[in-house]
């Protein structure tokens, strides 16, 4: 478990780290946006998947 997080950790860090070297600021804005886009498309998403669910949809 705890060998998974540190590979976890290490994968967001040199993620992370990338993104500050090979990207302008304007292209962080941007690909900031598009994260928080999809985001929010996912937990709509989520939301209306539980709600359909919770009417009988499923059946």
């Amino acid at each position: 478990m705890i060998g998974r997080l540190l590979k976890l950790f290490v994968l967001i860090a040199v993620a992370y780290g990338l993104i500050r070297w090979l990207f302008t600021s304007r292209q962080k804005i941007q690909l900031h946006e598009g994260a928080k886009t999809l985001a929010q498309a996912l937990v709509i998403s989520g939301l209306l998947a539980v709600v359909w669910h919770l009417i009988g949809g499923h059946r």
